[in-house]
Formats: structure tokens, sequence, C-alpha cells
């Protein structure tokens, strides 16, 4: 028995076909302007957390040279001091 094509397109191909997209789609899909403008808006934050710890590390940086200013000065009066002491205190002889 031989079976044709048109013999078959009968019954296996009762409805036509159809193709259909099988997606749930339950989130909105983002525009591209909409992408673009959220990629800029991260970029811009990271950028402020940047200059923030920039200048954050720039103040105790020179928070901490003026302290290592003070402490030198401390250090040359005291020396100066000992030096002026030890000059005058010192008989030799």
């Amino acid at each position: 028995m031989a079976i044709g094509k048109d013999s078959l397109s009968a019954w296996l191909h009762a409805c036509r076909m159809e193709i259909q997209k099988r997606s749930m789609n339950w989130l909105p899909k983002v525009g591209v302007y909409q992408e673009m403008q959220n990629a800029r808006a991260k970029r811009q934050l990271a950028n402020d957390r940047v200059d923030a710890a920039s200048a954050n590390a720039s103040s105790m940086i020179s928070a901490g040279i003026s302290t290592a200013e003070d402490s030198y000065n401390l250090t040359l009066r005291i020396a100066a001091t000992r030096v002026q002491q030890g000059i005058n205190v010192k008989p030799r002889g």
C-alpha cells in the first residue's frame, strides 16, 4: 500500500499550521533609549562615588600632613632646646 503526500494531507494537517510565540511576557521590556539613560545614570553614580572617595582621601592626607608638620615642628623645637641646654649646661673641664 503506497501512501503518497496527497493522502496524508487530509487527516494529518486538518488545521493549518500557525507559528506562535511561546513566552510569558510578565515583565515589560525596557526600550533602547531608557536602557541608555539607565546606563548613563549608573556611570554617573559610580563617578560620584569615586569623586567622594578621592575627596575624602585628599582631606585625610591634608589632615595627616598638618599633623605631621606639627609633630615635625615639635621635634625640631625639642631638639633645638636640648642643643641649647647642652651647650650651656655642660662645662668642659
